[in-house]
């Protein structure tokens, strides 16, 4: 499904989210932090773009919708990467000293909330509360793939539903 006019701008930014989600393999924590800064910067734009062609039939609908909830925790962490360089994401689980057996290794996830608000330091604002949240309920400790594409599917879903760019 097409959700834009490839002759608009609005599609080379979902063509760049769909790219970026692609590269989050789960193989390599570098990688894959670029691909996850790449992915919601792209997806915030959309969101963006979304509010200011419907305005707020578009923000009470995405509000509303159990996939769009994603949208203030992608903000968050948008404004974490690209304000204060915060890597999103560390291994959980791991391994701890003195060793013991069986042997764990932990798995790439996104950091808890309060770990982002003490790295980020976001300054105070009206919205903070309700990114603070939905980050705490969309990304923290998940799969770093998770999140990224719930919001693409929110974007998809805002199409289906009359919300075209």
């Amino acid at each position: 499904m097409s959700i834009v006019d490839y002759s608009a701008p609005a599609s080379t930014v979902f063509q760049g989210l769909e790219s970026a989600l692609e590269r989050i393999t789960g193989e390599s924590m570098r990688s894959d932090q670029i691909a996850i800064g790449e992915s919601l910067f792209w997806g915030i734009t959309l969101d963006e773009l979304l509010y200011k062609t419907h305005g707020t039939p578009y923000v009470d609908a995405r509000d509303a919708d159990p996939l769009g909830g994603c949208v203030n925790g992608a903000r968050l962490a948008r404004n974490a990467i690209t304000h204060g360089a915060v890597l999103v994401q560390s291994i959980q689980g791991g391994l701890t000293f003195p060793l013991s057996f069986p042997l764990m290794f932990g798995e790439p996830a996104w950091l808890p909330v309060d770990r982002i608000m003490e790295l980020a330091s976001p300054p105070t604002s009206k919205r903070l509360a309700a990114q603070q949240a939905s980050y705490a309920t969309h990304f923290a400790t998940r799969k770093p793939a998770e999140p990224p594409r719930q919001l693409r599917d929110w974007i998809v879903v805002a199409a289906d539903a009359g919300f075209l760019l």
